[in-house]
């Protein structure tokens, strides 16, 4: 018998416990079916060296290459994402120049109307501070 390997059972120390050293192979199936084939598999592992069936269950490790072209390709797309977003910034930041030019506009064409005063377009461009900071 062996005790399992658990973290649980690592973080304690067992005193009382002795592993009985014991061939698994040795131990048989009820079923005599069952075992009639496990003797079949345990002959042919004695012979090659591999458990078969197990053969086909091996994953197949993947080249240096091929994993640095999926991080290069992963790389390249948050670049672009990266890109779009700093477009669509600048766009954004574009449209609000556009937008605040288009009311200054509007509001000189009201100044020359006569349909706001000089103070409150004054008032909008906040001339007073540029005056106070030039004189």
């Amino acid at each position: 018998l062996k005790m399992p390997r658990m973290p649980e059972i690592k973080r304690s120390s067992i005193i009382n416990f002795e592993e009985e050293k014991m061939d698994l192979n040795e131990v048989k199936y009820v079923d005599k079916t069952r075992e009639k084939v496990r003797q079949e598999k345990l002959a042919s592992y004695k012979e090659t060296g591999q458990w078969p069936g197990l053969e086909n269950r091996k994953k197949e490790s993947q080249a240096w290459s091929k994993n640095q072209e999926v991080l290069d390709k992963r790389r390249d797309k948050k670049m672009k994402i990266f890109e779009k977003r700093k477009a669509a910034e600048v766009v954004e930041e574009e449209s609000e120049q556009e937008d605040d030019f288009q009311e200054d506009y509007k509001m000189m064409k009201k100044l020359k109307k006569g349909k706001i005063s000089q103070n409150d377009f004054d008032e909008a461009f906040d001339m007073d501070k540029v005056e106070a900071d030039q004189g």
